[in-house]
C-alpha cells in the first residue's frame, strides 16, 4: 500500500557553500509510492523509473538553501499528488516550520547520516515551507536510528518540529510506554547503578526483553506515587 504521485522534487541541501541540487521526477502516468518507515538507503528506486514512463531533471539552484538571516524559504510546485523531499546536511533538524497548505502530509526519515523531510500534497500545486535549520542538540537522528520502528516517537518530532505545535509539546516531552535502563533511570531522576539495584531487590518493578532490563512507563509512575520522596528529589534535580 502506499499513495499515488505524478511528481516527484528531491532537493539535497547544502550548508556550504550553501547551494542546493534538485532533482525532479514527473510522470506520465500516477504511480503508487510505497510507504516507508524508519532508515532507507534510496527514496526514488530503480522500480519506480521505468523507461518512457517519466521525465528527470536535475539542476544546482541558484537560491542557497538558507537565506541571510538563517531561515529557509521555499516555495514548490509539486503538482496534485505530488511529493517534495528535502534531505538536511549532516546533524542538521528543522525547526519553526510553518507549512501551507494546511493538508501537507510531513513525514520524517534517516538516510545514511542524514535527516529527510517529506511533504506530501494530495489537493494543492503549490507547497510553502518555512522553516530554522538548526543542530540537532539533542540527537533527533540517532534516537530514530534507535528506534526504527516507532512511528509514535517519528510522529512527536514532526508535531514538535511545526512552528503551530512546538510550544504545547516542549511542555511535555515523549516518553516511550517501555523504556531501557538508561530512559528509565534518566525519567526516575537516579543513578543506573542505583536501578539496577532496585530492579535486583524487587524495590521497582521491572520485566526481560531477552538479556535487556525493561521498565514499562506504568510501573515507573505508580513508583513514584507510591514513593513521593523520590519524586520531590527528582523535581529537585530538575530545577
Amino acid at each position: 500500500m502506499g499513495v499515488f504521485v505524478k511528481k516527484i522534487v528531491y532537493d539535497i541541501g547544502f550548508l556550504s557553500p550553501g547551494s542546493v541540487i534538485r532533482q525532479t521526477f514527473e510522470f506520465n502516468e500516477t504511480i503508487e509510492f510505497p510507504l516507508v518507515t524508519g532508515k532507507i538507503e534510496y527514496m526514488i528506486t530503480e522500480d519506480m523509473l521505468k523507461p518512457d514512463s517519466f521525465n528527470a531533471e536535475a539542476k544546482y539552484l541558484k537560491t542557497p538553501l538558507l537565506d541571510t538571516a538563517g531561515i529557509m524559504k521555499n516555495i514548490i510546485n509539486v503538482g496534485t499528488e505530488g511529493f517534495y523531499f528535502l534531505e538536511l546536511p549532516s546533524d542538521k533538524v528543522l525547526d519553526q516550520v510553518v507549512i501551507m497548505p494546511n493538508d501537507v502530509v510531513v513525514d520524517i526519515f534517516c538516510v545514511g547520516n542524514n535527516l529527510l523531510y517529506s511533504f506530501y500534497s494530495p489537493t494543492k500545486e503549490t507547497i510553502s515551507i518555512t522553516a530554522k535549520v538548526i543542530d540537532d542538540d539533542e540527537g533527533i537522528k540517532n534516537e530514530l536510528l534507535a528506534n526504527l520502528k516507532d512511528i509514535p516517537l517519528r510522529q512527536y518530532y514532526i508535531k514538535r518540529s511545526l512552528a503551530s505545535t512546538k510550544e504545547g509539546l516542549e511542555k511535555e516531552r515523549f516518553v516511550p510506554d517501555v523504556m531501557d535502563v538508561e530512559k528509565a533511570a534518566k525519567y526516575l531522576g537516579i543513578s543506573k547503578k542505583t536501578l539496577y539495584n532496585w530492579a535486583s531487590n524487587s524495590k521497582i518493578k521491572s520485566l526481560h526483553a531477552g538479556r535487556l532490563l525493561k521498565f514499562k512507563k506504568d510501573d515507573l509512575d505508580n513508583f513514584l506515587e507510591e514513593n513521593p520522596a523520590v519524586k520531590k528529589k527528582t523535581r529537585r534535580k530538575k530545577k
